[in-house]
Formats: structure tokens, C-alpha cells, sequence
């Protein structure tokens, strides 16, 4: 019986925020880890959840995608 080495039958590995941080060296404005990217007029931000929230309840259309 030959066995293959699926990765796609291997379990996903946890996301770890603080080497994130570490590796790409983003963190929000307020201190805190960055855990979203908001994209505004070309421009990317990292920001915490509290910060996310306050840019999206702005009057403009901004993007947000999770790190």
C-alpha cells in the first residue's frame, strides 16, 4: 500500500498574531497587536478591532480584510 502525504487532509495550523507582529512588524496605532488590514484610498492601515471599527463607521467606503 503506497502512502501520499496529503496537506489537504492535515489540519489547518492556528494563526499566531503575536509572530505576525513580529514578522511583519504592523501594529495598530494605539499600541495594540494588528489584527486587520483597512484599505483606504490606496492606503493600508494595520489596526486592532476597536480601531476597525471606528474607521468603518466613517462616512467613506473603506476595505477590511482580516490578518
Amino acid at each position: 500500500m503506497l502512502l501520499i502525504d496529503n496537506p489537504m487532509l492535515k489540519p489547518a495550523p492556528r494563526y499566531d498574531f503575536e509572530l505576525a507582529y513580529r514578522i511583519v512588524g504592523k501594529g495598530c496605532g494605539c499600541g495594540q497587536i494588528a489584527k486587520y488590514m483597512v484599505y483606504e484610498d490606496e492606503n493600508e492601515q494595520a489596526h486592532c478591532q476597536k480601531c476597525m471599527l471606528e474607521a468603518v463607521d466613517c462616512a467613506e467606503y473603506v476595505q477590511v480584510r482580516r490578518l
